[in-house]
């Protein structure tokens, strides 16, 4: 059957992604990849020139069911809440697909690809979300004592990150640290109550 060059593309980085869920970064070969697409290693390299550019497809698409899954985080009428609710959606896409997250953030190198330039950029729309969530903490405070929304979506951001990392390192786990969720909890009400520390989170 013929099929199309964006067909085909996406074909591939599909397989790529679930050759990758299934057995870990060590896996990905154009080999392997077009014998799960049931195509030939010579279509991985007309598509994407290289592994590199097979894996860059695959963060692309990581970075799209990421950001899939925070946009479809309803607003409500507690923003706090809500926030703590795309930190839960962030944690739970990590642990639903541990080796994507990892090579999405680039957490070791798979086939020699090192994200650069406009890349740098692909999860720019997940931490949008991120971000107008915190917007609206910070909107609750009077129009004088607002803080820097984007500098306090940022830390919440890495924090967030380092505690999923360090979850999916088993870390929590082997010190005994509370439930991750409440770890998650603790962070996000931590930054928010020391950055409105003249308003009360709850």
């Amino acid at each position: 059957m013929t099929t199309s060059t964006t067909s085909r593309r996406e074909l591939l980085t599909r397989a790529g992604v679930e050759l990758l869920e299934d057995s870990g970064p060590d896996a990905l070969s154009t080999r392997k990849v077009a014998t799960r697409a049931g195509t030939t290693t010579m279509a991985v390299y007309t598509e994407f020139g290289s592994i590199s550019g097979l894996i860059a497809s695959i963060v692309d698409y990581g970075f799209g069911l990421l950001n899939d899954a925070l946009a479809a985080i309803p607003s409500t009428n507690d923003p706090v809440a809500d926030l703590h609710r795309v930190s839960e959606q962030y944690r739970a896409f990590a642990l639903a697909h541990p080796h994507l997250y990892r090579v999405m953030y680039a957490v070791g190198p798979v086939g020699g690809y090192v994200r650069n330039g406009p890349e740098l950029l692909q999860g720019s729309p997940a931490f949008g979300v991120h971000l107008r969530a915190v917007r609206r903490v910070v909107d609750t405070a009077p129009p004088d004592d607002r803080p820097d929304a984007f500098d306090l979506a940022v830390q919440i951001w890495a924090s967030v990150h380092g505690v999923v990392l360090i979850e999916l390192s088993g870390f929590l786990a082997s010190i005994e640290a509370q439930d991750p969720p409440d770890v998650l909890h603790s962070v996000v009400d931590g930054l928010v109550g020391a950055t409105l520390s003249r308003h009360p989170v709850r």
